[in-house]
């Protein structure tokens, strides 16, 4: 006889507001617990970005970009690249935008990983 006795859990989520302070170096990383499954990512431009040259906005581990290099210069939802990987040691995923000018003074968007972790759900289903 078959059971239905898995693990089921809540997603989590990182969510990272980037702002035109961000730029360059300012960058923010956030660590990913081992077991971790990113299912989604997602990047939304609320205030575009006003530099004079190309401002992007990029969500990698270092290997994968989950969002890569998108046009920040214009509000609404940004391209995503990547949508899943699993990170049985655990990872850093780095939120970051670049300005080609240097000269950004206003632009507000926001990064989101969600995954969920092997091993740590909240309940069981039978």
């Amino acid at each position: 006889m078959s059971t239905n006795n898995f693990n089921r859990q809540k997603l989590l989520a990182i969510v990272v507001p980037l702002t035109f302070a961000n730029i360059g170096a300012a960058s923010v990383t956030a660590n990913l617990p081992p077991g971790a499954v990113v299912v989604g990512a997602s990047l939304y431009t609320d205030i575009a970005f006003n530099g004079s040259s190309t401002v992007t906005g990029t969500i990698t581990d270092g290997t994968l970009a989950f969002v890569s290099a998108q046009n920040v210069k214009t509000t609404g939802a940004e391209t995503v690249a990547a949508t899943n990987k699993y990170y049985p040691s655990g990872g850093t995923i780095t939120f970051s935008i670049a300005d080609a000018g240097s000269d950004s003074t206003a632009g507000s968007t926001v990064g989101v990983v969600l995954y969920a972790q092997v091993g740590k759900g909240d309940a069981i289903q039978e």
